[in-house]
């Protein structure tokens, strides 16, 4: 976008350019920038001027001219992004940008349909790959047309998978964007509700953010174009092909190109079953998960893993059938000397099979993974002691069931029966009752004494 922009941005450096000049070259920039629409489009040029002078009036351009050619990016980066959300959000309450293309609306329609034919091809696709694998099976040595159709199906249902696998990439992003989308908007509404001056600084960032959802929104739509021009181009291809005729069948020619096969002595087999190994099922075969065996006729056909699989020095092989699995394992290097000439003949199972490393090839295989080894098992085991801290023993555990029943049947017997005393777990603990008391004692009152006084009467002395 910033080489299309380039004249512009000249012209925008210089500064004896008239104002009015000025002002059409800014807005043409911001519309190429944003992607808003084509600078020829007269309506997209006056909304866009009239969001640009609502933020960047006439008066601020002769600040702009003098500043440097830094300052000058990081402003225009600032002002596109502000009068694009304006923009959007007027077009949002079709105040404006009638003609302006809906690129979500347009991605809603389109992404089902795509779906749609990519599920429908690979369902084709795949109906034909098993028609022709019968056939090559039940009689494949002299059929090569037949084997070059499916070493081409098997390719082609690859990329096909793979275009479809990012196609619904893309939906989910898409739909994402949209809801954020319409949520900003949204958003934006209730902020400028609160009154007619709002503050530049709430209602900003805002605008800004809608802009780059917007161009984020564009940018899927760019990518969906990607994948169904290249799945057009795919098709047509295909269609072609189907439609090729070979009227003489080529002959495997015999080739003094040494590759890198061991040769030599004969490497031992091993053959690994499910429980011999750990990651059994994360194991990385050889020739793309495609039966050794058949390879070395030409004819690919998917491996079966629960057959076993056969480790020959440092690489793994998996089979269709077992028998193609016991005579892989009497016979490796015979078989693997007839994949090299298949190869050799068909150029097309260098990529297929993964073998470009062979080549000394510079290609990155873009279905290559990271090679995973087979991990060993082991028979392992611990004694330890019963109970090794004496304190975690909990002597109060029964673990004797019948001694438990019996003292259930005990308890049930018990709660049937009347008796007249109770039987506690205390009841060693019982001692005789005694009770003290304290006697009444004597009790006495004490009264009022009386007594008296008597007057001395008359003596007589000697009867005088």
């Amino acid at each position: 976008v910033m080489k299309k922009c380039s004249h512009l941005i000249q012209k925008l450096s210089n500064p004896s350019e008239d104002l009015k000049d000025f002002q059409k070259d800014l807005i043409k920039l911001i519309l190429i920038k944003e992607g808003m629409a084509d600078q020829n489009d007269t309506l997209a040029f006056h909304e866009m001027k009239m969001a640009v002078n609502s933020i960047f009036p006439s008066s601020a351009i002769s600040t702009f001219v003098s500043s440097n050619q830094k300052t000058k990016i990081a402003f225009i980066n600032e002002i596109s992004s502000i009068a694009a959300g304006i923009r959007l959000h007027n077009w949002y309450g079709q105040k404006a940008g009638k003609f302006m293309l809906d690129v979500g609306k347009v991605m809603r329609e389109i992404l089902p349909q795509m779906n749609e034919d990519l599920f429908e091809d690979l369902t084709n696709t795949n109906s034909e790959i098993e028609r022709l694998e019968e056939i090559l099976l039940d009689d494949g040595e002299r059929r090569e047309y037949e084997k070059r159709c499916l070493i081409f199906l098997r390719n082609y249902y690859k990329y096909i998978k793979m275009i479809k696998e990012s196609v619904q990439e893309v939906a989910v992003h898409t739909y994402k964007l949209d809801y954020a989308f319409s949520v900003q908007l949204k958003e934006l509404e209730v902020a400028l509700k609160t009154g007619p001056f709002t503050k530049a600084d709430k209602v900003y960032p805002s605008y800004k953010d809608i802009s780059k959802t917007w161009q984020n929104i564009q940018m899927e739509g760019r990518i969906l174009s990607f994948y169904s021009t290249l799945y057009e181009e795919l098709k047509t291809f295909a269609l072609k092909f189907y439609d090729l005729e070979l009227r003489t069948t080529p002959e495997l020619f015999q080739s003094s190109v040494e590759l890198n096969y061991e040769n030599g002595c004969e490497i031992e087999t091993q053959r690994l079953m499910p429980n011999d190994v750990k990651n059994f099922y994360e194991i990385t075969l050889e020739f793309q998960d495609f039966c050794a065996y058949y390879c070395s006729m030409g004819i690919l056909v998917p491996c079966k893993r629960e057959l076993g699989i056969i480790s020959h020095g440092n690489t793994c092989y998996g089979f269709s059938t077992m028998e193609a699995l016991e005579f892989f394992e009497k016979k490796p290097l015979d078989s693997l000397n007839a994949i090299k000439q298949h190869v050799l003949s068909m150029p097309e199972l260098i990529l297929t099979l993964g073998m470009e490393k062979l080549f000394s090839l510079s290609i990155t295989n873009v279905f290559s993974t990271r090679h995973i080894r087979p991990i060993s098992i082991s028979d392992s085991s611990a004694q330890t002691m019963l109970h090794p801290l004496e304190e975690k023993i909990v002597h109060s555990y029964h673990w004797n069931q019948w001694k438990l029943r019996k003292k259930a049947l005990q308890t049930v017997d018990l709660m049937d029966k009347k008796t007249h005393s109770t039987q506690t777990d205390t009841s060693h603990f019982r001692r005789e009752n005694h009770s003290q008391v304290y006697l009444p004692k004597d009790q006495s009152t004490q009264t009022k004494k009386d007594s008296a006084t008597n007057v001395s009467g008359a003596q007589i002395l000697g009867r005088l």
